[in-house]
């Protein structure tokens, strides 16, 4: 299965089971402005299931910067999984429609 698509299934069953939602959209809006442009750059490459290797190259950039830039994108964002990424951006994204 896709990353991405296992991220989105394991969040589902987290809402089934009766887990609250994590944040309103405003929160996740607040928190997005706070990142740089370089770490939403990265966000985007996450939640779109890319490995830091690939994101790495498309960014033309070491991997190693690629992680410095993902640890302080989630913990701006305050999630502690990819599971709390891909939700927050898929509120973001619903929010925008």
């Amino acid at each position: 299965m896709h990353r991405l698509q296992a991220a989105r299934h394991a969040y589902a069953e987290t809402r089934r089971d009766g887990a609250p939602h994590l944040v309103t959209a405003s929160e996740i809006e607040t928190r997005f402005m706070t990142l740089s442009e370089r770490e939403r750059q990265v966000l985007h490459r996450v939640v779109s299931a890319q490995s830091n290797k690939q994101i790495a190259r498309d960014l033309g950039i070491a991997e190693v910067t690629v992680k410095l830039h993902r640890g302080t994108m989630t913990r701006k964002m305050a999630a502690t999984t990819l599971i709390d990424l891909v939700h927050m951006w898929d509120t973001m994204v619903r929010a925008a429609d």
